[in-house]
């Protein structure tokens, strides 16, 4: 055997196309994954608004009969009122008044009750005893009955436990029977 038949056989044997096929089909699929990819990454927005739309509402009274036509709302005693109490367990103080006080009547501070924090911890013992006194003298002077629920926001910093610990006491004096945790109050 001759040196140049040896370098012959040599570059058949490294020239065989064992892997050759599967190398380009892997490439080829590799590239269109990246160009994929790209092409999305700039496709996309950078900035999002809001769509206005319409959603078509169908009167159905008419299909439902005497029974639609005659139906009264009763009204139940978890309704939210205007004289609905709600308290706001804010950064500094827990703050409390009738729901109209925290809505059409924002700005006046005679109608609400501020409870300072001790120590960044809210007071709720003495919470409890300034919403008793206050449901009272609603009663005497204004004559509003006790509201059964009771709305309870808090500050979006305050830790579930807290606020649990909050609705379990205003709930264990019997004063409401329901206290309704609340949110996004604008």
């Amino acid at each position: 055997m001759t040196l140049s038949s040896m370098i012959l056989k040599t570059k058949k044997r490294l020239y065989e196309d064992s892997f050759s096929t599967s190398v380009y089909l892997l490439g080829f699929l590799g590239l269109g994954h990246v160009l994929t990819a790209s092409i999305r990454t700039m496709s996309l927005t950078w900035s999002y608004g809001v769509v206005a739309t319409t959603v078509p509402v169908m009167d159905v009274s008419d299909h439902l009969g005497k029974d639609y036509a005659t139906y009264e709302d009763k009204d139940s005693v978890y309704t939210i009122r205007a004289q609905t109490p709600m308290l706001i367990l804010g950064d500094d103080a827990l703050y409390f008044g009738s729901t109209k006080a925290f809505t059409e009547n924002f700005f006046q501070i005679h109608d609400k009750v501020r409870i300072p924090h001790i120590d960044g911890s809210p007071q709720v013992t003495t919470l409890i005893k300034q919403l008793y006194a206050w449901q009272r003298e609603r009663k005497l002077l204004q004559g509003i009955e006790k509201h059964p629920v009771a709305l309870l926001l808090p500050g979006e910093q305050w830790p579930m436990a807290v606020i649990i610990q909050i609705m379990s006491a205003i709930k264990q004096t019997n004063t409401y029977q329901e206290v309704i945790l609340a949110s996004m109050l604008e």
